[in-house]
């Protein structure tokens, strides 16, 4: 069944849309896997988007969503900025990436196999697929966030791909070894240790800010004390959040973390 819809976006066309599932042709993803890429990126960030799936070569994106939390007239509007943003945009400027050094191409094609430390969500594990897979020398990579590992392939030594991945503000590993992966596992039983520390602190610091707030008193001292109380929250327990968006913002891409810092 198709909807009264159909042809209303500036940037695109609906070609059908349902209750729960829409299909729009927009030129401006025509051949441009990229911002296709950053468009599924956009979009599953949102609340009440459940599925997102893009076809550069025809410049069609297929979004299923939950109409109660995102009505369809809301996620039209939302489809019609996110086009027009990116349709603004030179082709290959939506994100940088350091330029291949020279020589490169002379090294044999490798597959790597990597842990990457510091994803918060699926989001990130598409970032880093992006803007890896932007790198000439790169042919092919993988990255999944349920496991936290990446399979890269391409002409590029262990050193500089672990480097790309660092400069993106996430950690890389090798997991070439026994040993490398028994140091991976040590090294996420510390990472959780640290972040359990963190989620405590931020609990016990959060309590009193919550009953000061509440009470809501007159005198300027408590406001202090509030103040004083959040402080370590967010700037060590939220540390890491700003870290990586520091990263990413000199690389000119953003996540999930720089919405958050």
């Amino acid at each position: 069944m198709k909807s009264s819809h159909t042809g209303s976006l500036t940037h695109g066309k609906v070609v059908h849309a349902l209750n729960r599932r829409v299909r729009i042709i927009s030129p401006v993803l025509l051949k441009d896997p990229e911002r296709a890429c950053v468009l599924e990126i956009m979009l599953q960030k949102r609340d009440g988007i459940e599925k997102v799936r893009t076809v550069p070569d025809i410049a069609s994106i297929v979004i299923h969503f939950d109409p109660k939390k995102l009505p369809k007239a809301k996620l039209f509007t939302l489809l019609d900025a996110l086009l027009g943003n990116l349709g603004k945009r030179k082709p290959n400027a939506t994100l940088t990436q350091l330029a291949p050094a020279e020589g490169d191409v002379s090294l044999a094609e490798q597959e790597f196999n990597l842990t990457v430390d510091g994803m918060t969500c699926v989001s990130c594990a598409l970032l880093i697929e992006m803007l890896l897979k932007r790198d000439p020398r790169i042919t092919s990579a993988n990255v999944n966030y349920a496991s936290e590992t990446a399979s890269v392939i391409g002409r590029v030594n262990k050193e500089t791909l672990c480097t790309l991945i660092d400069n993106m503000g996430y950690k890389a590993h090798s997991l070439d070894s026994l040993a490398q992966r028994q140091i991976m596992i040590v090294r996420e039983k510390k990472r959780l240790i640290y972040a359990r520390r963190r989620a405590v602190l931020s609990a016990v610091l959060s309590l009193p800010v919550m009953m000061i707030g509440m009470a809501a008193p007159a005198s300027r001292y408590w406001h202090w004390a509030q103040h004083l109380l959040a402080t370590p929250i967010v700037l060590w327990a939220g540390w890491p959040f700003f870290e990586k968006a520091i990263k990413l913002a000199k690389q000119r891409a953003t996540n999930m973390d720089s919405l958050i810092a």
